[in-house]
């Protein structure tokens, strides 16, 4: 039996049957995934064995296949923590003919870990003794021939560990690349900037777990965000790469090695978002299902994902959204759930508390360091609540100056603001933006000017990116069936 304490301070029991060797190392190699993916620090093991002593062999190692005959029956209680403590209680006892047992003197060994153990528990980060028999730390390293610490699936020696040696800028390296359409060399950097935060996490987070624990609670916080912006640059990244496909699975293996479970609940959260994206609603639902009962989930992504794919009622949508905001890591992490809080608060009429979340976004997102996106989100539903011709003019403002202007379009449209709509997206249509030209042609079709969306869908050039053939197909369907009822006949729809 196994007692396994994890990085929450709570512990966890497994009892483990091998038959030989080859199923005492499987379970081994189990145990010591759970220990790397729960970042636990200390091992109880108790169990009933058979002892003896090995032959040494060169370099006073012993080898487990050269036995001696006299072979002793035992029970053993064996204490292992990652500070360096480990002690084994052994207790021998001898069968009588008749079924009884007789019981020896329990002995207790210090500072040696059982052979099948040494090479998997905390085997990288701990203490080790010095000269003078104390005690210092020792500091995690990256083995060269672990699966890489981006995520995989190559070793750490083959993919980014030359890029990591650097220490080079792979943000500004990365950014380069992209400007220069070199994706390969972009996503390069991309996965080293990973693999370096990961290390990081690694050398320094993961030991302050049950030594330091409010240290620890405020470098995971930051180690969650970190991360989470390096592996969105890397998604995004992969996705002009046409690599995306291995962005999942690689969410997955840090989630599982990673050691933090703050930061393994945020990556799967990613992960269930990337389905949701691609429009895998089940796969996202299920990549959300792993984190456990939602009630007990804290984390502000996870937590917004179910609440917008999950079929939640209002109730439980309320409770989650509500959740999330007061789980966020920072002022930032909490917008985006009390912006989506004040939505369904406004769809139920509840104006006064949407008002009240949006103007709290607005007076923390407008201050220096504050996100632009924010706070035109934030502004353009204060419009919404208020109608106020002064709150329309602020959320423009707002929207223009934001990078990612055009994820705005469609709120305008929605909103009955078609001319607003065309002017703001006026220079991405002259730049042969697709889903501008979409978004556009939409918004015609809802003001009445059929043929005017018609002469706009067939500037739209072939062929379709995959991932807009759904809403250029829309949006051909719906020009057809507008121009079918239109009183006198037209040239036909070319595809």
């Amino acid at each position: 039996m196994m007692f396994v304490r994890d990085g929450h301070g709570d512990w966890h029991n497994a009892t483990l049957f091998a038959t030989d060797r080859t199923q005492k190392h499987v379970l081994m190699q189990s145990a010591a995934e759970f220990v790397e993916r729960k970042g636990c620090d200390a091992l109880i093991e108790v169990g009933e064995a058979w002892i003896n002593l090995a032959e040494p062999v060169s370099g006073g190692n012993f080898n487990p296949k050269v036995l001696s005959t006299d072979r002793h029956e035992v029970l053993f209680v064996g204490v292992r923590t990652r500070d360096g403590i480990s002690r084994t209680f052994i207790t021998p006892f001898r069968r009588g003919p008749f079924g009884g047992i007789k019981i020896g003197n329990t002995h207790e060994v210090e500072d040696e870990v059982p052979f099948y153990l040494q090479p998997k528990v905390w085997r990288k980060q701990g203490y080790i003794k010095v000269a003078n028999g104390s005690a210092t730390r020792r500091f995690w390293e990256p083995d060269p021939l672990d699966v890489c610490f981006c995520g995989g699936p190559l070793r750490f020696a083959e993919c980014c560990k030359e890029l990591v040696d650097q220490k080079g800028d792979h943000e500004k390296a990365r950014v380069a690349a992209m400007e220069a359409s070199d994706f390969a060399l972009a996503e390069k950097h991309a996965r080293a900037d990973v693999a370096q935060y990961v290390i990081w996490v690694k050398e320094h987070t993961t030991f302050t777990i049950n030594t330091a624990r409010g240290l620890y609670q405020e470098l995971a916080d930051i180690d969650t965000l970190a991360l989470e912006v390096l592996l969105l640059d890397l998604g995004m990244v992969q996705k002009a790469n046409g690599t995306d496909a291995a962005f999942v699975p690689q969410l997955r293996h840090l989630a599982r090695t990673i050691g933090i479970p703050t930061i393994s609940a945020r990556l799967i959260a990613l992960a269930s978002g990337w389905f949701f994206e691609a429009g895998r609603l089940e796969e996202g639902v299920l990549e959300l299902d792993s984190l456990g009962d939602l009630r007990k989930v804290n984390d502000t992504r996870a937590l917004m994902m179910a609440a917008r794919f999950c079929g939640l009622d209002a109730t439980d949508r309320e409770a989650a959204l509500r959740r999330a905001s007061s789980s966020a890591l920072s002022k930032e992490d909490s917008w985006a759930p009390r912006l989506e809080l004040a939505e369904d608060l406004l769809r139920r009429n509840a104006k006064e508390e949407a008002l009240t979340l949006a103007e709290a976004v607005i007076a923390e997102a407008r201050t220096p360091g504050g996100l632009i996106g924010a706070l035109a989100a934030a502004r353009f539903l204060r419009w919404r609540i208020t109608k106020a011709d002064s709150d329309f003019e602020l959320a423009m403002d707002a929207m223009r100056r934001d990078p990612d202007r055009g994820r705005y379009g469609g709120d305008l449209i929605d909103e009955g603001k078609y001319d607003e709509a065309e002017a703001f997206l006026a220079d991405a249509i002259k730049q042969g933006d697709l889903v501008a030209k979409v978004l556009i042609i939409d918004a015609r079709l809802r003001g009445g000017r059929k043929e005017t969306a018609r002469d706009l869908f067939l500037t739209i050039d072939d062929p379709v990116p995959a991932n807009l053939q759904y809403p250029y197909g829309a949006a051909a369907a719906l020009v057809a069936l507008s121009l079918a009822t239109m009183p006198y006949a037209i040239e036909p729809l070319k595809f």
